[in-house]
């Protein structure tokens, strides 16, 4: 289903969000841009504050949440854009929904669009619920958040719903006066039903994705993150995503020597962890850890990958050709007190209530005062001129501060990263939390294919495959009989002679005892004199035993002993001795031998040939109480539709064992195609 609304927006793992308001633009057209402009600003400013309360002190994977003002001409008033990447970190795509949804909750007027690189978000998550007429070419201009729910702008179905929906491609203008409008919009309970259960922990659940580490850090790389714990995310992005000529930096350390180091608590993302703490990284000449078992092992080698990180992102060539030394503005360069716009700015923030009742000098005052700033360069200036999140003009600027104090650094405890384990046991659990939110509908329907993107030539292509397999499974079940193989095709004829015989049924069987015991003579060669002398032998006084069982007793040795699976009828008769006949059980050793074979097997090329069921559980081997590793098996049906497609391949159009086999069962395979 995510192949749906696929629209890629960028190479990278990105989130684009817009906020629109008017700003009473519609109701009063008298309102000149410039007013617009600052009025945009300002719910820039407002909004920023308002969401701080869940973004303060949450470590994002590589970019925070940011607002710009954007004008467009298809729409009255300017709006509120921002794209935020977030690489590997999930958690943040959805932390931004849920933002954003918030927003719409505290200002009712805010209509919100979201998007990712997939396309629609919101219908990817909802996708087994959203309209059959939604897809990519119906969905743009038509997927909104507004006042805390999800809305979708229908396609008129009757005339009467012609005068309320727009038929065809809608613009954006016409797209949110509808959502603002009368007209029915909301998406239906089921879809709303199913984005708000992922967002169902979100906001206020965001800040358990923070990891707190104990790291042994040079005492430069402590004060970065001491004055900006965002810095952590580019180190760990640039020690992640590392080359040879990265690796050129670590060598030396000329940035971040180990020369002074301090433990401190290091917070960044539960996944930032992850990726520090998987690779294998070996330590720079520089560096000398402690043994392995040494308590303080885990903290000076995180330390010491951090610390390349570091020392990386400062040897980065791209990032240092966009700096402050190119005549870009940033947050840290620009001279906001000489600027007369800046200071009007911050006097109507003041009276919106954006600083609320924090006082001047206070840690959050200088956070809202430093997001304020960033609003107001994004507005004056063109996004070429700023660079404010340039990761080395703020390691520049801070490095020209005096280190901080080691007294002042953090100490926290850190955090147990047992939730990067996970047991059999809780990942069965975590299976069957998902399926209990499935009904049986759902997983019967899932367990059909989809057929509904093929046309109608491919479904039968399917079909023909579909038949191929199910005949040579009821072939293979099926017990043949005295004659051999019975084949689809020759059971009409078998049903008919089955027919004819049926009316000499009732004629009694005449047994020719003169006929059969020549004919026995023959088979076990035995000519009519030894036959002579054994009967005269038995006629002189020897007839302990029948003549006919002394001819038979050859017989015995010459052929091998045969057994026949008899039906349910003929099981519980019983030999001339009373006693019943009983069926030879499995030989035990037989199978003992041929499970050892298949282990013995599993582990040359060939048992590589054979495509295995998927194990169910963890991606781990399974092992018996032996401690042997149990085999895992082999996928039969996979298997022979495998072999038979490239065995009526390799044929070429010519006759060969795949077409004879599947033309005398009556399967024809479907020709192939070129796209």
């Amino acid at each position: 289903m995510e192949s749906l609304f696929s629209t890629r927006v960028d190479f990278e793992d990105i989130v684009e969000y817009a906020i629109y308001n008017d700003f009473g633009a519609n109701d009063h057209n008298g309102i000149v841009h410039e007013d617009l402009r600052k009025a945009a600003q300002d719910f820039a400013a407002v909004t920023q504050s308002f969401l701080s309360q869940w973004t303060n002190g949450y470590i994002w994977h590589k970019d925070p949440f940011e607002l710009s003002v954007v004008a467009s001409k298809d729409l009255a008033a300017p709006f509120l854009q921002g794209r935020t990447r977030h690489g590997d970190g999930v958690e943040d795509e959805w932390f931004i929904v849920s933002l954003l949804r918030e927003l719409t909750i505290q200002f009712p007027e805010a209509v919100v669009s979201v998007r990712d690189n997939d396309g629609e978000i919101l219908l990817i998550e909802a996708a087994e619920h959203i309209p059959p007429w939604l897809d990519p070419s119906t969905s743009q201009n038509r997927v909104f958040l507004y006042k805390g729910l999800v809305h979708i702008i229908p396609i008129p179905q009757n005339p009467a719903e012609i005068l309320l929906y727009s038929s065809g491609p809608l613009t954006l203008n016409r797209a949110l006066e509808l959502v603002r409008g009368s007209a029915p919009t909301e998406a239906p309970k089921n879809v709303q039903e199913a984005i708000m259960a992922r967002l169902a922990r979100y906001p206020q659940g965001a800040k358990e994705n923070i990891h707190r580490a104990r790291c042994y850090i040079p005492r430069p790389v402590a004060h970065l993150l001491h004055h900006e714990p965002q810095l952590v995310a580019s180190a760990v992005e640039a020690f992640y995503l590392r080359d040879p000529i990265a690796m050129k930096a670590c060598y030396k350390m000329e940035k971040f020597p180990s020369t002074n180091n301090v433990m401190v608590t290091v917070r960044m993302n539960r996944t930032h962890y992850a990726q520090l703490v998987s690779q294998k990284f070996h330590p720079p000449k520089s560096f000398r850890l402690p043994p392995i078992s040494s308590p303080n092992f885990k903290a000076c080698e995180l330390g010491m990958k951090l610390a390349c990180g570091f020392e990386m992102l400062c040897a980065d060539r791209h990032l240092r050709s966009s700096s402050k030394h190119n005549g870009h503005r940033s947050v840290d360069t620009y001279e906001f007190e000489v600027d007369p716009e800046w200071q009007a700015f911050l006097r109507r923030l003041d009276k919106l209530s954006y600083f609320g009742k924090e006082l001047p000098g206070s840690q959050l005052y200088k956070q809202l005062e430093n997001t304020a700033k960033k609003q107001y360069l994004q507005a004056k200036f063109s996004e070429s001129e700023i660079i404010g999140e340039n990761p080395i003009d703020k390691i520049e600027y801070i490095l020209t501060q005096s280190l901080e104090d080691e007294n002042n650094l953090s100490q926290e405890p850190e955090d147990n990263d047992k939730w990067m384990e996970v047991d059999p046991s809780n990942l069965d659990r975590m299976f069957d939390e998902e399926k209990l939110k499935m009904s049986a509908d759902d997983w019967e329907e899932l367990n059909q294919e989809d057929l509904s993107d093929l046309d109608d030539e491919e479904k039968h292509d399917m079909e023909e495959l579909s038949k191929m397999f199910g005949g040579f499974t009821s072939f293979v079940e099926k017990e043949s009989g005295l004659g051999g193989v019975v084949f689809p095709h020759e059971r009409e004829f078998e049903e008919q002679e089955d027919k004819n015989s049926s009316d000499e049924e009732d004629v009694p069987l005449r047994f020719e005892q003169g006929q059969f015991l020549q004919s026995m003579m023959d088979v076990l060669g035995i000519n009519q004199d030894d036959f002579d002398r054994i009967t005269k032998g038995k006629a002189s006084g020897n007839s302990t035993v029948s003549t006919a069982e002394d001819v038979l007793r050859p017989i015995e040795r010459v052929m091998p002993t045969v057994s026949f699976d008899l039906d349910d009828s003929e099981e519980s008769k019983t030999g001339e001795a009373g006693e019943l006949v009983d069926t030879p059980a499995p030989d035990a050793q037989l199978e003992s031998y041929m499970e050892s074979m298949d282990r013995e097997l599993s582990r040359t090329k060939l048992g590589d040939d054979f495509e295995k069921i998927a194990s169910e559980g963890p991606s781990i081997s399974a092992v018996n109480e032996e401690g042997e590793e149990e085999l895992r098996k082999i996928d039969l049906d996979f298997n022979l539709v495998k072999n038979i497609l490239e065995s009526f391949s390799a044929q070429e159009g010519l006759p060969g064992p795949a077409s004879s086999i599947l033309n005398s069962m009556g399967i024809g395979l479907p020709p192939k195609r070129r796209k």
